[in-house]
């Protein structure tokens, strides 16, 4: 994934979650990454939010479930399971979008 883009990586998460870019300035380098990590709490006080970036990146990128999707992470996850991030992580982005399945 040599000019891997984050606008066609999660082109179908984009019916589960609001994505928002934030630039990196490279002068700018650590500003830019308080300012993601400020931003990735803010919006983890009201929504599932998961932060990417990759390397040779040119922007991080925040995910925010959209609310009315969390009841599509399926029947057999108890109400308050629905409420983790990492349960959101893998049931939208790592069985969905990159069709990882589990396997006995």
């Amino acid at each position: 994934m040599r000019h891997l883009q984050s606008r066609s990586l999660f082109r179908e998460d984009r019916q589960w979650f609001d994505i928002e870019e934030i630039p990196i300035s490279k002068a700018h380098g650590t500003t830019a990454v308080a300012s993601f990590k400020k931003a990735l709490a803010d919006r983890g006080r009201s929504r599932s939010t998961i932060g990417f970036f990759h390397k040779g990146g040119e922007s991080f990128s925040l995910l925010s479930l959209k609310p009315e999707k969390r009841d599509e992470m399926g029947d057999d996850l108890h109400p308050s399971l629905k409420q983790l991030d990492v349960l959101v992580l893998s049931r939208f982005l790592l069985q969905r979008t990159l069709a990882l399945r589990w396997r006995i």
